[in-house]
C-alpha cells in the first residue's frame, strides 16, 4: 500500500480555496478515514506550521489523532534532512531561500519520506529559476508535475493522490448539501 504525506500548503490550500471546513466536511472526514486505514500521515513539523495561526486548522491539527503528525526527529531522518539540506547549499547561492528553505518543515517532510518510501502530497509550484531553494528542491515532490530541477537533488515520488480525496470528498459534499454529512468530525 502507498503511504502518503502530506504538507502544510496542501492542508491550508484545502481550507482556503476549496475544501473549507463549512463547505466541504467529507474532504476533512475523508483525511481522517484514510489515516485510519493506515495511508495519510504528515509529520510534528507541519503541525507546528499549522498551530502558529489562529484559524481553524490550529483546532483541526490538535484534533487530530496524533499518529496522524509522525515524528520526524529520528537519528534516519535526520541523517536524510543533512544530506538534503547539504544539496540545496551546493545548488542555491542565495543564503536568504536556502535559510527559508531550512527553517521550514519541508526538508523533515522530503526527509522522513525518502527514509521511510512515503509519497509527499504537496501543491508547490515551480519557481523560477533565480535560485529559489524552497521551490526546486519541492519541483521534485510535485503531485501532479514529474519535472526535476537540472542538478540532481534527493527526490520521492509524486502522486495524485490529493485528486482521489478530493473525489470521494466531492462525492461527500453533495451528500452534505443534501443534510447527510454533517460537520468535519474532529
Amino acid at each position: 500500500m502507498t503511504k502518503f504525506l502530506i504538507d502544510t500548503n496542501s492542508i491550508v490550500e484545502a481550507k482556503d480555496f476549496f475544501y473549507a471546513f463549512d463547505l466541504c466536511p467529507g474532504f476533512w472526514n475523508s483525511l481522517r478515514r484514510h489515516h485510519e486505514s493506515g495511508e495519510v500521515f504528515s509529520i510534528d513539523r507541519v503541525k507546528s506550521e499549522l498551530t502558529e495561526g489562529n484559524d481553524i486548522l490550529v483546532r483541526w491539527a490538535k484534533m487530530m489523532p496524533k499518529s496522524f503528525f509522525v515524528p520526524s526527529g529520528t537519528a534516519d531522518v535526520a541523517t536524510e534532512y543533512a544530506t538534503i539540506i547539504q544539496w540545496v547549499q551546493a545548488n542555491y547561492q542565495r543564503q536568504e531561500a536556502v535559510s527559508s528553505f531550512a527553517a521550514k518543515a519541508d526538508g523533515w517532510l522530503i526527509a522522513y519520506a525518502k527514509v521511510h518510501a512515503f509519497t509527499i502530497v504537496s501543491e508547490e509550484k515551480q519557481a523560477s529559476k533565480q535560485g529559489n531553494a524552497d521551490m526546486a528542491t519541492k519541483t521534485t515532490t510535485k503531485t501532479n508535475r514529474k519535472a526535476k530541477p537540472a542538478a540532481a537533488a534527493p527526490t520521492t515520488k509524486a502522486t495524485k493522490k490529493t485528486a482521489s480525496v478530493a473525489k470521494h470528498s466531492a462525492k461527500n459534499s453533495k451528500r452534505a448539501s443534501k443534510g447527510n454529512m454533517g460537520t468535519p468530525h474532529f
